[in-house]
């Protein structure tokens, strides 16, 4: 049995779908106590209480990092305390690429709660997600309106494709042969973002202009068109680690893991028009 935690998210929702179809054993775990579906699990970061009866039964969990999630170093390590107790074995992280050059960020310090369970580990570092252009509505609705606004300026970025993150998380997490590893799952080009608002473009069949402010003209931007304080603030922190050249490089194990070359920006445009219509 897998837990995926996140999976009303757009990673873990990418996980969840590979590895059902795949058709392994997989659970949702969802912080709702209603209305359970026999697909999921009660799982809520703030209750400790509902970690045991999430986690019977399972032996790999797959786990991401709530949103805004207070005290997360200590939530983590009861969670993973309890799931070795439970007699989970294996743990797949979603951390972000470069953790380890990023001390800011708070995701170095849970790859090493997780490293310190006892349980076999696997780091999945990803790069920012082509997603966030269809799902975030500061990118999707400047871009129904002809317009992509970003922070990362001119710089590159290696944009990665959630759906190919799942695919090869739900390998990951099928094979005993990733413990003790950080991968770096990046996609197959570097893209500034003019380039990424010309593929948009190119797909929609209408123009898209980019707009390339400061990190503080960027942030100001987000919270005019209605994006949350946190949310802006994080925004404009992948900008500023784009603009540090952190972003830019390609790695070839999302392609070694997939056994074929990862979607490009073009791919999923074409597979999320609807969401700029």
């Amino acid at each position: 049995m897998i837990l995926v935690t996140g999976a009303s998210r757009t990673v873990g929702g990418a996980v969840l779908a590979a590895l059902r179809e795949q058709g392994a054993p997989a659970v949702a775990a969802t912080s709702r106590a209603d209305a359970l579906r026999p697909d999921q699990r009660r799982l809520d970061f703030a209750d400790p209480t509902s970690f045991a009866p999430a986690l019977d039964g399972v032996r790999t969990l797959f786990l991401m990092l709530p949103p805004a999630l207070p005290r997360a170093r200590e939530r983590f390590r009861a969670l993973l305390a309890t799931a070795k107790a439970r007699g989970v074995e294996r743990v797949a992280f979603l951390s972000i690429r470069n953790a380890d050059r990023l001390p800011m960020l708070p995701h170095r310090g849970l790859e090493r709660v997780v490293e310190a369970s006892g349980l076999g580990w696997t780091h999945l570092r990803a790069n920012d997600f082509m997603q966030n252009f269809a799902t975030v509505p500061v990118y999707r609705d400047g871009i129904r309106r002809g317009e992509l606004v970003g922070p990362g300026g001119r710089s590159y970025t290696a944009y990665v494709d959630v759906r190919d993150i799942g695919e090869a998380t739900a390998r990951i997490l099928l094979d005993r042969g990733h413990d003790g590893r950080a991968y770096t799952l990046t996609g197959p080009d570097p893209l500034t973002l003019p380039e990424v608002a010309t593929a948009l473009g190119e797909v929609l069949g209408r123009p898209v202009a980019a707009r390339t402010p400061s990190l503080p003209g960027f942030f100001r931007h987000a919270r005019r068109v209605g994006a949350p304080v946190p949310l802006a603030l994080i925004m404009t922190s992948i900008g500023l680690i784009a603009r540090l050249g952190l972003a830019a490089g390609v790695d070839p194990t999302l392609e070694r893991l997939l056994a074929r070359r990862p979607r490009d920006i073009r791919d999923f445009a074409r597979a999320y028009s609807a969401a700029w219509a």
